[in-house]
């Protein structure tokens, strides 16, 4: 495959943000175009360390996606959905400005955020027959993960399976990668479970504040 044929080498553009806007597509869109992101060539080097954002002390990008987690790398699950956060153009400076709080803070510091929202908070918990919506970014646990919602699907089964874009992925050579993944949703006695592990919660794009500008791939229409 040509390289320029990935998601990622789409050139980006910005956009005003507008109350009618329609952000789930944002998401979905901005997520979508990062398929493909790797530690294993330059180019996608270049585009993976755009969207994780500065360092930070506000230095340019360069996180060590060279290296294989756990060998002085980073897992990139959470800085991947802060990145498109950040593209969304979320009224938050924590989030607009870089990499905030400390890397092992996960996804904190946006859902942080998204509680102290009022009158009513973003950050959705899981209830029975509830469940994330395309463009929520959902937290589960044991381990820690997060991934970006792009859409649903109806196994042949009858069950239900929740499509993502999710950075912390393995690739080449062992390296993070953006990979969409395919994951069963059910209820039990844990709660909301996604594959095998349970549902923290997720943030609901559609109640957070945005001032843009809003970041979108050279094909997007709003």
């Amino acid at each position: 495959m040509n390289p320029r044929d990935l998601p990622y080498a789409e050139p980006l553009r910005a956009i005003p943000w507008t109350p009618d806007l329609d952000m789930r597509a944002v998401m979905v869109a901005n997520a979508r175009s990062c398929v493909g992101m790797h530690g294993g060539t330059r180019e996608s080097v270049a585009a993976f360390q755009a969207l994780l954002g500065p360092m930070r002390d506000g230095a340019p990008p360069a996180w060590p996606l060279h290296k294989a987690y756990g060998r002085g790398g980073v897992s990139t699950c959470a800085m991947v959905a802060l990145g498109l956060l950040r593209r969304a153009g979320v009224a938050c400076a924590d989030i607009r400005d870089g990499y905030a709080d400390d890397i092992g803070s996960g996804l904190d510091v946006a859902i942080a955020f998204a509680r102290r929202l009022s009158p009513r908070s973003a950050w959705i918990r899981p209830a029975p027959g509830l469940r994330p919506s395309p463009g929520d970014v959902v937290q589960v646990l044991g381990p820690m993960h997060v991934a970006t919602v792009v859409a649903w699907e109806d196994a042949p089964d009858g069950s239900l399976a929740c499509v993502s874009v999710d950075g912390g992925q393995v690739g080449l050579d062992g390296l993070q990668q953006v990979s969409v993944c395919r994951r069963p949703w059910r209820e039990d006695a844990r709660g909301a479970v996604l594959g095998t592990r349970r549902v923290d919660g997720w943030i609901d794009v559609m109640m957070l504040p945005y001032d843009g500008p809003v970041v979108v791939p050279e094909s997007f229409v709003p």
